[in-house]
């Protein structure tokens, strides 16, 4: 079984373009049974981030850490 762990680049990535490179990666890895792990240290860089660049509101924040 494959596990990775994306970093915050390919969530952000994924936020702006779903069905962009990193979308489809995450599907392909999700389809062949694959597990992506994450960290408390990434998901708060990744709510930093996407607040500060991409300007999230809190509910679009907390949708886009449960999904990961």
């Amino acid at each position: 079984m494959l596990r990775v762990v994306f970093d915050t680049n390919v969530w952000v990535s994924l936020a702006i373009t779903p069905e962009g490179t990193c979308g489809e990666l995450l599907r392909r890895l999700v389809t062949a049974g694959g597990e992506v792990f994450t960290s408390d240290v990434l998901l708060n860089e990744l709510v930093r981030v996407v607040r500060r660049k991409l300007r999230y509101s809190d509910d679009e924040v907390r949708d886009l850490v449960d999904f990961v």
